[in-house]
């Protein structure tokens, strides 16, 4: 399993960047990836952050816990198989 795409996700999630930036890297993660989980996350995260009326130039995705929920589980998911030691 190619974990750079686990990686990616992790980056848009902290980003302090556009809606559209970040959904760009979540589309490229749900276009590439071969984890039918890690895409299956990306999905619902697109749809999450379009929906919010937060801010994502001042408030990271990760740090939006009623926005965009589903933030949490992808980061524990990602976290989990892009940095095995």
């Amino acid at each position: 399993m190619n974990t750079k795409w686990h990686r990616e996700m992790i980056e848009a999630l902290g980003m302090m960047a556009k809606k559209s930036r970040i959904v760009n890297k979540l589309n490229a993660v749900v276009a590439h990836s071969d984890d039918p989980e890690l895409r299956k996350l990306a999905e619902k995260l697109i749809g999450e952050i379009r929906a919010t009326s937060s801010n994502t130039e001042a408030s990271a995705p990760k740090e939006m816990r009623i926005g965009v929920p589903t933030a949490k589980k992808a980061l524990d998911y990602c976290n989990s198989l892009a940095y095995r030691e």
